[in-house]
Formats: structure tokens, C-alpha cells, sequence
């Protein structure tokens, strides 16, 4: 804003009514003569009419407007002045057409919680240069005060017109000064100071505006700061406190609830013009919160702190421990202070003890708690956070023992107690006892923590209970090797050769290397040491004896091989290293050895009950593929007169043990049923469909004694076989009466698979004179009840017995049998109901179709 030529006449001639030299005024302007000689060229009031003088009026605020005197901000820096009056103040001016409109009072409010008198003055810290107050005139002379009142108003029709020139945005921008502009982005009005014709911005900035000189931030937009902003520089909060019009706070202390956040303290540092976050000895010690008030009571500054002040915001000034109930209304608490108002939080150590500064709180912990890591906490009743071995329940997990260090429990892994102890804390947060992991390896201490080292360990506890032997090594994890077995792992530490699996189990048993050989180690994990030769020896088999022919390296041979002028073939696989002894599949053969493990070496028929399974017959052929040695033909083949394999010759099926089908025979899986004679030779089936369907059903079913019976309900017939599973022949096939269809659901008898005395048999003996007692329940020799004869039951009260009484005797069936007339019960001749009665013991399977 310029003024005229006619203004700067008026003021220079009311200075000369006064009588105030130009001498009298430069005392106090000399302190700002080179900032007054920088000052922006669009503020001309200072300009050539006074060349050693700085005099501004403020702008008009009514009849009672006085002008100020710029520089005044120090106490006694203008000299007394005859007539006049000399007070601290100011009213700031408004931006007629900014928004937001109304001009915000910049007196102090008074602080209700606080005693504001105690208060220190606006104008505390100010310094030299900066206009934290003003200096105002009074003049009592009514002639001067017309001149006055006349200056006035001519100043503030100059300053109407500028500002609503300056405020459309239509209008030319003038070189330096200040404009006031619409942003463009919905904030309406702002206010901008310009310098060569570009916007100040990042900067606190000192400025004439309405007459008076004041300080003003210039945010990096350009527009000044007004109201309230927070800035943040290097991580440190800056808060800037200013008027309508952009006029910061004076430094110092205020008192104000203006700046919406209720009643609150501000301190306005000197050399910032702002408040500035943190810790600061001006006023008194205080905290400055990042919006901008201080701390009052506690706060946590986010830095391994927390703030503690009075309700003036007085931060407490001792250094190291304080012991005072009064941030927690009475109740004590225990604080470690840094001397600049703060208490520590989180670890800390003093005098080689840790302690816990509780976060938002500041005093430090006592008893149990957690740590911000989420570590378990325990301190005494002096905040002495635990150190070493510590047996609590306090932490939900049951009686356990820690291990402290620094204050708190480690993370999982493996700690050295002293020079010959080793501790494992899990993730749970508790030392190992017994078994388990840290950091993906297994390890193992006994019930104090204590981790076990350069020892065999056997526990159960990494496999559901089933025993097991590991090696600790000397950092108490235990050995292992890669997934492959190799023999270049093997190790003697525990005093015998010895090898470590993948998984920290030690090997024990055998292992097929898959090169014709089978490493073999005891219960104990030892490798054998047998020399060369053959070893006999049921230590690697559950205590059953076996031969094995060792290679002096701890394996055992394995596949075909020739020893002694013999054949051998030992067995393979992780449960073999022995040699063959009886029979095993091989492809489309059969290997046979004896008692010995010595294998057939000729071709031929071979009739022998060497191999385990009584006399058979076996014809021998060598082994495709393997020179020399020799199997049982398996499957369809053919044999000539000589007793050569041959396509024309005679049909045989070698079954899947090795030896000729005699007799009966399902091939397994297929529905195919085949019958040979002693020697073998297979001949036509000849027998009833209904035998051959029922041995189909029951052929490779087992039954506790040698025979089996075989019902079909619905033709009536019953066979009896003898043998065993898949050597079932039938020996005896009768007519029977099975039961009428009427009963059991339409069933008629039950179907299904039974054991005669079991399945609940019971004929139902009472006391009833129509009952013969009996020892055994499952059968009687007459049942009196259904008048028969020979009952043997095999479910509930089903089973096979004679046919009813006909004419006085069982002899004559009457046209019973072959027909389905009974409640259930299988009735047969009578001769054939006492032969099962006599014959056929508990435990006899008896299948129904």
C-alpha cells in the first residue's frame, strides 16, 4: 500500500505541531534501519518524505484510532515523548473482503484449569527487531486529534480501494506487496505477499501490512498461514499461530481456545515464530505436542519418552528417578526422568539393571506385564525387570521356566547360560524341557532347561511316543544328513559306527542301498561290523533268526548271487539283506530255496516239501534273463512226456506260491474256477453248477476248523468243503429246506457269512419241559420244542438240524427237503444233521447265498 504525497505532508506536519524532531524519532527507528531499507517496494510509506524516519499509522478503527509508532517492540525503546502517553497493545486489522469474514479477537482468553495469573507477559522472549507489541501514542490535544482523525480517514480510503483492487483477480498483479486472491480451489480468499513479482513461500517473513509491522509464514503455495497449520520439517513438528490477517502469535506464552482445540497452552518459540514440537527450557520447561499446545499431565512423544507437566504446562525438571503420585491421581509410581521433562518408556537400563517405562503412562513396570515386542515381563517392586532363570505360572502357560536376558525373554533360539550350559527358548516363549524345536532343528534338555550335549538321546517325543535314538552334538542340536543315504555320514562319536538320518532319527534296522547291497544296524543304531561271511542272527529281525552273507562293510548281499559252488538270492528292499529261504515272486516265477537258502539248479519237475508249504509239485525252468538261475513256472503252460516245458505237451496252472493246481482252484481276481488232477494236469469241471457257484463265493474264505459249509437258499442244496482258504474241496453236497420267503424280511434264511457257536447262537434252552438241556447252548441232540433232531445254530436261533417228525421218525422227510418251508433253519436228512453235529465245531464257517 502507497500513501500520497498529501498523507506523508499531513504526518509530517502533525510531527511538527508535536514538536517531535527528527532527532527524537530516530533513536527508536535505528534498530530497523537496514530492514527498512529492504523493505518491499509496494510499501512506500516508508519511502523519501521522512529519509531517516519510519512512522506508520494503523489502519482506522473508529474515531479513536492513534498512530504507531513501527519498531516499538521493546519496553522504554521510545523515548518519552511530552504529552504523550505510552502503553503496550494493539489491534489487528482486517481483510474487509477474506474469507473466513470475521476478525478473530487476539487477546488472550483467560485458562480456566490454570492460574493465569501466574501467566507470563505477551511480549516474554521477545527479541530485538521483532514487533511483539506496539507502541501506541495518546494525544490529549483536541486540535491535534482532528489532524489526526483527518489522516485517518484519508489512509483508509487508500487502503479500501487497493484492497478491492487487489482481491479480483482480473486485476494486474503489482511487482511487490500484498495481493489477495481467490485460490481456484475452494478456500476462497487468500493472501499472498509478493517480492519481484513471485509469491514468498516456505519462509517466516516480516512485513508491513495496515501500518503495522508483523511476522507471517508463507506456506509453500504461496498463501499465508492464518488460523492455525502444522508443518512438518525434518520430522519435527512446526505449528504456526496467526491471526485473520496472517499475523503470527508474538513468542511466548498464550492462553486461548481460538484455535479449536479447546482451552489449551501455547508457547511461541522466538526464533521460529512457531510453535515448535518437543522439548524447550524457554518460558519454563516445557513440551510442545505436535499440534502445537503443550503437554499438560502425560503424553507419549512416539520417541521412548513420555511427557509429564503440571496443569501450566511446567515439565518436571529433575533428572534420573522420582517417585510421586501426582500424574496418577495419588497413586504411586516409579519414573526414570531424562532432565528435560520426560520419562523414559519402553527398555532402559541404569547401573547394569533393566527396567520397563510403560508407553502413555511413563512409570515403569512392577510385577508382570508385557513388553512392547510382546515379550512377558516381570519386574520387582523397584521396576527391576528379571534377569536369568525364573519358574512362574504367571504367564497363562502353566509352571514353566524363562530364561531373562536384558529384561526379557530372547527370541526362539539357543543361549548360552555359562561356559557348560546351553538353554533353548521355544517360540512359546518358555525354555525347552524334553523335546523339541527352535529354529528348524531338534534338540533336547532335561526338566531344568538344560540342553543336552555330545550324547545319545532316546525319546519318544518327536514321534507320537514311539521310541526313538538321536546324537546331540556339541550345540545340543542333533545330527543329521541329507535325504539320500550316504555312508560318508556315518560317524563314531557315540562310540560305534553310527548314521543320522534326514530327520534326526539314527538308523536302526536296514536300508537297501539299491546296489545289490542292505546296510544293517541293531536296536541301538550300531552298524554292523560282522567280517565277511555268512552271519546268522535274528538281531535285525525281531529276534527271528535269518542268514546273511556280509560283505565285511556292514552290508549284507542282496539279489542273485553264487557262494560256495550255491545259489542264493538275497532278499531286497528295507526288510530283506537274508537270504531266501522258502519261496518269493519273481516276475512270471516263483523262487524256491531251502532251509539254507540254496536255490533248485536244474530244469524239470520237482516234488519236494522243502520250501515250506508240504509236498508240491513245482516245475522248475531257468529264469529269463538270469543266467543260470532257476524258478517255478507260474500261470498256463504245457508240459511234454519228458517232463520238458512245451506247448504241445500236458495243461498245468502253477498257482501264485510256485506249485500245480491239484484239485480246485480260483484264479485270483477273475471269476474263473479250474480242477486238476493229483498230478496236476488240469480236466473239465464236472460238478453241479451250484457247487461250483458256491466254492466261487467261498474259496479264499478261512474258517477256524478244517471244513466249510456253503448254503444256497434258494435251489436247497448245502456243500460241505474241507481244507483251508484257496484249497477249499467240496466232499459232501445235500439236498436241504431252507426258509419260506414269508419270513425274515422276504429272505426267508438270512444270507451272509456266520461261525457255527457264534453270532449270538443259542437255541433258546429253558426250563420249559419242551426242552432237553444242554451244556453247550449253541446245539442240542432234540430240540422238543420244533421236534427235531441234531441242532447246531449258527445265528441266534438259526441253524441246521434234521426235518421234522414224520409217520414217528426223522427217517422219511415228507417231501421236506428241496423245498422252502422253514422259519429259517436249514434242515437236512437226518444222517446229515447228526454228521455237521458231530463233525462241524464251533468256529466253522458257514456262508449263506
Amino acid at each position: 500500500m502507497s500513501y500520497s504525497g498529501r498523507t506523508r505532508g499531513v504526518y509530517a506536519g502533525l510531527l511538527a505541531t508535536l514538536g517531535v524532531t527528527a532527532a527524537l524519532v530516530a533513536a527508536p527507528v535505528a534498530a530497523y534501519a537496514d530492514e527498512q531499507a529492504q523493505a518491499v517496494e509496494g510499501e512506500s510509506a516508508i519511502e523519501s518524505s521522512i529519509p531517516e524516519q519510519s512512522v506508520t499509522l494503523p489502519e482506522s478503527t473508529g474515531p479513536s484510532s492513534t498512530p504507531t509508532i513501527a519498531g516499538g517492540s521493546q519496553e522504554n525503546s521510545t523515548p518519552d515523548l511530552p504529552g504523550l502517553d505510552q502503553s503496550l497493545g494493539g489491534t489487528q486489522g482486517e481483510e474487509n473482503n477474506e474469507e473466513p469474514g470475521s476478525q478473530e479477537d487476539s487477546q488472550q482468553g483467560s485458562e480456566i484449569e490454570g492460574d493465569a495469573l501466574n501467566q507470563p507477559s505477551s511480549s516474554e522472549g521477545s527479541t530485538d527487531g521483532e514487533a511483539s507489541s506496539s507502541t501506541t501514542i495518546t494525544v490529549s490535544n483536541p486540535q491535534l486529534s482532528a489532524l489526526i482523525s483527518e489522516q485517518n480517514a484519508l489512509m483508509q480510503d487508500s487502503e479500501e480501494a487497493e484492497t478491492k483492487d487487489d482481491a479480483s483477480n482480473d486485476a494486474p498483479l503489482p511487482e511487490s506487496g500484498w495481493v489477495v486472491r481467490d485460490a481456484g480451489d475452494g478456500s476462497g480468499l487468500q493472501r499472498y505477499y509478493l517480492v519481484g513479482g513471485v509469491a514468498k513461500t516456505d519462509e517466516a517473513f516480516r512485513a508491513l501490512l495496515g501500518g503495522v509491522e508483523s511476522w507471517f509464514y508463507a506456506l509453500s503455495d504461496g498463501r499465508v498461514v492464518r488460523d492455525r497449520m502444522t508443518i512438518k520439517k525434518d520430522g519435527t513438528s512446526y505449528t504456526y499461530l496467526a491471526d485473520n490477517d496472517g499475523r503470527l502469535l508474538d513468542p511466548g506464552w498464550h492462553v486461548t481456545d481460538q484455535f479449536d482445540q479447546g482451552l489449551q497452552r501455547y508457547y511461541v518459540d522466538a526464533d521460529e515464530h512457531a510453535c515448535v514440537e518437543g522439548y524447550s527450557s524457554d518460558g519454563w520447561g516445557h513440551y510442545t505436542r505436535p499440534e502445537g499446545y503443550v503437554v499438560r499431565g502425560k503424553y507419549d512423544t512416539g520417541r521412548g519418552t513420555v511427557a509429564l507437566a503440571d496443569n501450566n504446562g511446567r515439565t518436571v525438571s529433575v533428572s534420573g528417578w522420582l517417585v510421586t503420585g501426582a500424574y496418577d491421581g495419588g497413586v504411586l509410581q516409579r519414573y526414570f526422568l531424562n532432565g528435560e521433562g520426560q520419562a523414559r518408556s519402553s527398555y532402559f537400563s541404569v547401573e547394569k539393571g533393566w527396567y520397563y517405562g510403560i508407553g502413555g503412562e511413563g512409570y515403569v513396570l512392577r510385577g508382570v506385564g508385557v513388553g512392547v515386542d510382546g515379550s512377558p515381563l516381570i519386574a520387582d517392586n523397584d521396576g527391576r525387570l528379571a534377569e536369568g532363570w525364573v519358574v512362574t505360572d504367571v504367564f497363562g502357560q502353566g509352571l514353566q521356566r524363562y530364561w531373562f536376558v536384558n529384561g526379557r525373554i530372547p527370541d526362539e533360539g539357543i543361549y548360552r547360560v555359562d561356559s557348560d550350559t546351553l538353554t533353548c527358548v521355544t517360540k512359546q516363549g518358555y525354555v525347552l524341557r524334553g523335546g523339541g524345536t527352535a529354529d528348524g532343528k531338534k534338540y533336547f534338555a532335561d526338566n531344568d532347561g538344560r540342553v543336552l550335549t555330545n550324547q545319545w538321546i532316546v525319546t519318544g517325543d518327536f514321534t507320537g511316543g514311539n521310541l526313538e535314538r538321536y546324537w546331540a552334538t556339541s550345540d545340543g542340536s542333533f545330527r543329521t544328513s541329507d535325504e539320500k543315504f550316504n555312508p560318508s555320514d556315518f560317524f563314531d562319536d557315540g562310540g560305534w559306527l553310527a548314521y543320522a538320518l534326514s530327520d534326526g532319527t539314527i538308523f536302526r534296522g536296514k536300508h537297501d542301498n539299491g546296489n545289490g547291497t542292505v546296510y544293517l544296524a541293531d536296536n541301538d543304531g550300531r552298524i554292523s561290523d560282522a567280517p565277511k561271511g555268512w552271519l546268522i542272527t535274528g538281531i535285525y529281525d525281531g529276534g527271528t533268526l535269518q542268514r546273511y552273507y556280509m560283505n565285511g562293510d556292514g552290508t549284507a548281499r542282496s539279489g542273485f548271487f553264487v557262494e560256495d559252488g550255491n545259489r542264493y538270492f538275497g532278499m531286497g528292499g528295507n526288510q530283506g539283506g537274508y537270504v531266501l529261504r522258502g519261496t518269493t515272486g519273481w516276475y512270471n516265477y516263483v523262487l524256491l530255496a531251502n532251509n539254507d537258502g540254496v536255490m533248485p539248479e536244474t530244469e524239470g519237475w520237482l516234488i519236494s516239501d522243502a520250501y515250506g508249504q508240504g509236498a508240491q509239485r513245482y516245475m522248475i525252468d531257468e529264469i529269463v534273463g538270469q543266467n543260470g538261475y532257476y524258478g517255478a513256472l507260474t500261470g498256463y503252460f504245457s508240459v511234454d512226456d519228458d517232463g520238458t516245458a512245451d506247448t504241445s505237451g500236458k495243461d498245468y496252472y502253477g498257482r501264485s506260491e510256485g506249485y500245480v493246481v491239484r484239485g480246485f482252484y480260483l484264479i485270483p481276481g477273475t471269476d474263473t474256477l479250474l480242477y486238476a488232477n493229483n498230478d496236476g494236469v488240469l480236466q473239465p469241471l464236472t460238478e453241479s453248477p451250484i457247487v461250483y457257484n458256491i466254492l466261487k463265493r467261498i474259496f479264499w474264505t478261512s474258517s477256524q476248523t478244517q471244513y466249510l459249509i456253503g448254503v444256497d437258499v434258494e435251489s436247497c442244496w448245502v456243500v460241505v468243503f474241507q481244507g483251508s482258504a484257496g484249497n477249499w474241496n467240496p466232499i459232501h453236497v445235500w439236498r436241504c429246506t431252507t426258509g419260506r420267503p414269508s419270513v425274515h424280511e422276504g429272505l426267508g434264511t438270512p444270507r451272509g457269512d456266520y461261525m457255527i457257536g457264534y453270532d449270538g447262537a443259542d437255541y433258546n434252552w429253558s426250563n420249559s419241559p419242551y426242552y432237553v438241556y444242554s451244556s453247550d447252548r449253541y446245539r442240542t441232540e432234540y430240540w422238543a420244542h420244533s421236534d427235531v433232531m441234531y441242532f447246531t445254530g449258527f445265528c441266534l436261533n438259526l441253524g441246521f438240524h434234521s426235518t421234522k417228525r414224520v409217520n414217528g421218525g426223522f427217517s422219511d422227510d415228507g417231501g421236506q427237503l428241496g423245498n422252502r418251508l422253514s422259519d429259517g433253519c436249514i434242515r437236512l436228512a437226518v444222517d446229515n444233521a447228526k454228521w455237521i453235529f458231530d463233525n462241524c465245531m464251533p468256529g466253522t464257517h458257514v456262508t449263506t447265498i
